[in-house]
């Protein structure tokens, strides 16, 4: 069974390390996020791709929290920025699955929010098509 020989911290500043199975680079994350998931020195890793996977879903999921907690966004708005941070299709449908299931995520109520902020500056029903269709709200 493959064992984590060494965990290199990056920098101090990023908190960001490098994780090396049997001695062969492995994976980067936080190294708070590493110890949470028991993935520390001498640690044997049963499936690496599986443990891999479940690191990447729990950092999608912060990732997704982090960016709702700075403005109220569409699925297709948070999938796209999943997309452009490298985290594939499954893992990044199974964070939205998680943002959804919690309330986070609710283009219905956003896309009346949007609507109606829009109708209260003067703009109408058009503009308010144009501008959810933009951010991937369905008609």
């Amino acid at each position: 069974m493959p064992v984590i020989t060494e965990i290199r911290l990056r920098s101090e500043e990023s908190g960001r390390a490098r994780v090396y199975l049997d001695g062969v680079y492995w994976l980067s994350a936080r190294a708070d996020e590493l110890e949470r998931a028991g993935l520390v020195e001498g640690a044997e890793v049963a499936d690496p791709e599986t443990a891999a996977r479940a690191l990447l879903l729990e950092q999608a999921k912060a990732f997704l929290l982090r960016s709702l907690g700075a403005r109220a966004q569409t699925e297709r708005e948070l999938d796209r920025k999943l997309a452009r941070r490298g985290v594939p299709p499954e893992v990044a449908a199974e964070a939205l699955l998680f943002a959804r299931r919690y309330e986070f995520t609710d283009d219905a109520t956003l896309a009346r929010r949007v609507a109606e902020d829009l109708r209260g500056s003067g703009y109408g029903e058009r503009r308010a098509e144009a501008k959810l269709r933009a951010r991937g709200v369905a008609p």
